[in-house]
């Protein structure tokens, strides 16, 4: 397999490689979103922001959905459209996209709005949302949860080496992850060490930002939305889904994910999430 030889985020700029390292065969995600659609998005036109691969939106494309996705990098938006010719793909920012039609329901999943760091990239990229949205259209997020870690499992997951193992055509790739918190900027630090056959270490470090619920709420609000509904189960990111909608609320699981319903101007004044 053949490396490139700088990147921003390896498994971004390598789609083959994201693939491999996180499959999705059961299409556990797209069936997620879609059950959350069904309950709760007015209507088919739908925005995937981070589309990646392009994975959900193709099987929500056979659901009756109208998708579009975007994502930042070049090589996910070129590997998406080959693999999907049926369906329209842009590169762009979350933080600046603009595009010319509004959306019953925007998805956002796999932590792809952590990669906002700040206070204001957050609440930037959520108005913009809010602005590609119709009223009474939703917000589906799903992100790492910070109230993880405040419990035990969550330290302990801080503390540990987590280890991944890939197989590939010419042997196994082992991915090594070890995770920080920087306290004063809520950044979750991530380092990886990249073991591929035959080749040098690969190493990167890449930052989210983390939210606790009540902060996120508070973001979605500042932004021109009413939350929904917030939980921490089902999680099908990190696990299989079942179509179990007994939305667990503990609110302390290692994801968090909300449904958001864009507000007219009328009502965000009166809305409050507590």
């Amino acid at each position: 397999m053949e490396l490139p030889s700088n990147f921003s985020n390896l498994l971004h700029d390598y789609p083959q490689l994201y693939d491999h390292v996180i499959p999705d065969p059961e299409q556990a995600m797209g069936r997620f979103l879609h059950g959350l659609l069904e309950q709760f998005a007015p209507g088919p036109r739908l925005l995937d922001v981070g589309c990646g691969l392009g994975r959900e939106i193709a099987y929500l494309q056979t659901q009756g959905y109208q998708p579009i996705g975007i994502d930042s990098s070049a090589a996910m938006i070129a590997w998406a459209s080959q693999r999907n010719p049926s369906l329209r793909f842009v590169q762009a920012s979350q933080q600046t996209f603009a595009l010319d039609c509004a959306f019953d329901a925007i998805i956002c999943v796999g932590s792809t709005l952590l990669y906002n760091l700040t206070n204001a990239e957050l609440l930037g990229t959520l108005r913009r949302f809010r602005q590609h949205l119709v009223e009474g259209g939703v917000l589906v997020l799903d992100m790492r949860n910070a109230a993880f870690f405040l419990t035990e499992a969550g330290q302990r997951w801080l503390r540990q080496e987590h280890r991944e193992e890939t197989k590939l055509a010419n042997g196994t790739l082992v991915g090594l992850t070890r995770f920080d918190i920087t306290p004063s900027t809520q950044l979750l630090e991530r380092y990886y060490t990249w073991l591929f056959p035959d080749q040098p270490a690969l190493h990167e470090h890449l930052q989210h930002r983390l939210l606790f619920p009540q902060e996120l709420g508070l973001l979605l609000q500042l932004a021109g939305f009413g939350v929904e509904v917030m939980f921490d189960e089902p999680a099908p990111h990190i696990g299989a889904f079942t179509s179990d909608w007994t939305f667990g609320q503990s609110l302390f699981g290692r994801r968090l994910q909300v449904v958001a319903r864009a507000l007219a101007p009328s009502e965000q004044g009166a809305t409050a999430w507590s």
